[in-house]
C-alpha cells in the first residue's frame, strides 16, 4: 500500500492480488484541529469522507465522528471493520466512524484502526490516533 499527497488529493493504491494495484482517488479531508465545545458538547463531522485517518481530538463527555467513503473509485462497495479489538466507545454505524468518549474516560491518547475491503480483493487500512481531552467541569 502507498500513499502519495498532493494539494487536495490523497491517492491510495490497493493490492489487488495478483491482477496488480488499482488507483483510488479521494479527496483528502482537512487536518482536525483542537476542537472548540459549545455547553461542554463537540460534535464535529467531516462533511467530506476521506480515507485519511489521522489524530483526532475528543473532550471527555462528548463525540466525534468521522465519515468514510461508500464506493471506491471504480463504483465498488466499501466495507469496514476494526482491525483488533475496538475501544468500548468507539463504534462504526456504516460509513461512520464514531468516538463517544464517557464523561468519565480519563484523558490519554489511544490508536484505533479500521479495515477497509472493496469486495474486489483490495484492502486498506485507515489509523486514528484519539487524544482525549479532559471533560469540561462548569
Amino acid at each position: 500500500m502507498a500513499f502519495s499527497f498532493t494539494k487536495n488529493l490523497v491517492t491510495l493504491s490497493l493490492a489487488l492480488g495478483l491482477a496488480g494495484g488499482a488507483l483510488v482517488a479521494i479527496p483528502a479531508a482537512p487536518a482536525t484541529a483542537a476542537p472548540s465545545t459549545t455547553a461542554g458538547v463537540v460534535q464535529q463531522e467531516d462533511s467530506a469522507a476521506s480515507l485519511k485517518g489521522g489524530r483526532i481530538y475528543v473532550q471527555a463527555g462528548t463525540t466525534v465522528a468521522r465519515r468514510l467513503p461508500t464506493v471506491d473509485a471504480n463504483n465498488n462497495p466499501l466495507t469496514y471493520h476494526f482491525q483488533g479489538r475496538p475501544l468500548d466507545w468507539v463504534t462504526l454505524e456504516n460509513n461512520l466512524v464514531v468516538f463517544e468518549a464517557p464523561a468519565t474516560q480519563e484523558p490519554g491518547v489511544h490508536r484505533v484502526t479500521v479495515r477497509v475491503t472493496n469486495g474486489k480483493g483490495g484492502r486498506a487500512y485507515v489509523k486514528y490516533i484519539v487524544n482525549i481531552l479532559p471533560a469540561e467541569h462548569n
